[in-house]
């Protein structure tokens, strides 16, 4: 290369950074003093940000485990800063944490589940109401809308036997509970062809017993219990009786001008909120069981859904017994004992939820 060329070529100056060390007067070279210090102008604010994003998912109400992991997602070379994290929990943490214990949590969840599951077994029960077990003539019971037969519960009178006191009462039931009780009557089936068990609505069964009763006012009369009265007689004394206790009084009008009829449909409608309303609280403390937060941290209403469960279901259970008349020959039914159950279990999960948390 002649000289007139390399005298033309810009000269490359470089330049390198010296670090003053202080307790050395001798001014090293990076590179050249086989000490190679690496300077990165990105790697401090990337630090600070993954250790902001770990503390924020802290925040959150995650153990650090968790928030390790989720930091680590975005940030592989992060290690968490202990000196910049507090022994206090961050101020939107809840509290709940430090006291809240895993035996009381998941046991509101069950008792709230039971108490759903309760309620709702309720709302489909026939037997909130039933006859006594000596009064059982052809085994009626009634729930929040049906009325029911079991002909195989039927108690023999009159020195029959069992098996004619089912077909007696087969034979009974299924013109009293059908829709046209004319068009019933007049099929004039055999009891080999009738089932053991009828159901109906309050109202047409009652509906059906009055025009009976009509039909046959013969016995109208004040019943003598120890008297020899015959099944058919028992048997319609036992469906006056449950019809007048759910409200359709089906003796004489007089009786019944100021009295209106059981609203099952609105017992049922409360009883059926009840249900959805423990559900759902089922599943808000499960999320707080399991340590997940949802949005707005509505899964801390889980405690109040329970209770709000409760009060309505016991609620229920009070319109359907201040709606009807508990007489001397009719008991309070499984149905009505499953709802009390079931509402006061979902009181007491809200209640340890309650604990739990606070």
């Amino acid at each position: 290369m002649s000289p007139s060329l390399v005298a033309s070529q810009p000269r490359l100056e470089v330049k390198f950074h010296t670090r003053q060390y202080p307790n050395d007067s001798t001014n090293r070279t990076n590179g050249l003093d086989g000490e190679n210090v690496l300077s990165n102008q990105f790697e401090a604010p990337l630090m600070s940000a993954a250790q902001d994003y770990y503390e924020q998912v802290l925040a959150l109400g995650y153990p650090p485990m968790h928030a390790f992991a989720y930091t680590r997602q975005h940030y592989p070379e992060f290690i968490p800063d202990a000196s910049r994290l507090s022994d206090t929990p961050p101020p939107n943490q809840p509290e709940v944490n430090a006291g809240s214990s895993p035996v009381k949590a998941y046991a509101a969840v069950a008792l709230l589940l039971i108490g759903a599951l309760l309620s709702v077994a309720a709302q489909f029960n026939h037997e909130w109401m039933a006859m006594g077990e000596d009064n059982k003539t052809i085994g009626l019971s009634a729930g929040l809308s049906p009325i029911r037969a079991n002909c195989a519960e039927a108690v023999p009178l009159n020195g029959i036997t069992q098996a004619d006191a089912t077909d007696q009462c087969k034979a009974m039931a299924y013109v009293w509970f059908a829709d046209d009780m004319e068009a019933a009557a007049a099929e004039n089936k055999s009891v080999d062809e009738l089932d053991v068990v009828f159901v109906s609505s309050h109202e047409n069964f009652c509906k059906n017993i009055r025009v009976f009763l009509e039909n046959y006012a013969l016995i109208l009369f004040v019943y003598d219990t120890s008297s020899n009265l015959d099944f058919q007689r028992w048997a319609l004394v036992s469906s006056q009786r449950i019809c007048s206790n759910v409200g359709y009084y089906v003796e004489v009008d007089s009786w019944n001008e100021d009295l209106s009829t059981l609203d099952e449909s609105r017992t049922g409608l409360i009883l059926g909120l009840g249900s959805i309303t423990a559900l759902l609280g089922t599943g808000l403390l499960a999320t707080t069981a399991v340590g997940r937060e949802l949005p707005g941290n509505i899964e801390r209403l889980g405690k109040w859904a329970g209770f709000a469960a409760g009060v309505m279901i016991i609620a229920a259970l009070l319109l359907f017994g201040a709606g009807t008349l508990f007489w001397s020959l009719t008991n309070i039914g499984k149905g009505a004992y499953m709802a009390l159950l079931g509402g006061v279990l979902s009181i007491v999960a809200g209640v340890l939820a309650y604990m739990d948390q606070k």
